[in-house]
């Protein structure tokens, strides 16, 4: 049977996470899309730290609200790496093109579109995974408590105007580049 030939190789301490991550990061070409925005070496050593950071106290935040320390794990960390590379490619090429409805349009704040593409990755890989909804004896949902632990201390505690907006404006672009025809509802 397959019983006597599966191993349990462990989990990796969460002293070695951010190492492993750091190293993903470092390593991955999806980084950043083939763009030019690793000629400055400083800027990407910071998105590098940044985002390191960010996947590992996700990590540590979705463990905790599920109580399974095997909920996630270092094949989760490519994820938000490559979407991090897509959205950064997207806003800066949204950013020199004439779209209907684009918040980042002529926008010249190139940390602005890191910061954006960073947190863009993290809601598609953590946050919407979260129940938006409170769980029994808590006050808040988990979504509220992934804001409060994650992304409040990164955004330096705008908390709703930074990332909530943020995701409203997204959403609302990718639906306006939607062909809907007449009669049909964009909720």
């Amino acid at each position: 049977t397959m019983l006597r030939r599966v191993w349990d190789f462990g989990s990796i301490s969460s002293s070695d996470e951010p190492a492993y991550i750091r190293a993903m990061i470092e390593t991955s070409t999806t980084l950043w899309g083939g763009n030019n925005a690793d000629d400055d070496l400083e800027l990407k050593n910071k998105v590098i730290e940044h985002l390191g950071k960010l996947i590992f106290d996700s990590h540590e935040i979705i463990r905790k609200l599920s109580g399974e320390s095997y909920y996630v794990s270092l094949r989760d960390v490519e994820r938000p790496i490559r979407l991090f590379g897509w959205f950064y490619n997207i806003l800066i090429w949204r950013r020199t093109h004439n779209t209907q409805y684009d918040w980042v349009k002529g926008d010249t704040n190139d940390l602005k579109i890191l910061c954006s593409s960073m947190l863009l990755s993290l809601a598609l890989c953590y946050y919407y995974r979260l129940s938006p909804d409170q769980t029994s004896g808590q006050n808040l949902s988990d979504r509220d408590h992934y804001l409060r632990s994650v992304i409040q201390p990164f955004t330096n505690n705008q908390i709703t105007d930074k990332f909530l907006k943020l995701l409203e404006n997204e959403q609302c672009w990718w639906v306006s580049e939607l062909k809907i025809e007449e009669g049909i509802s964009k909720n």
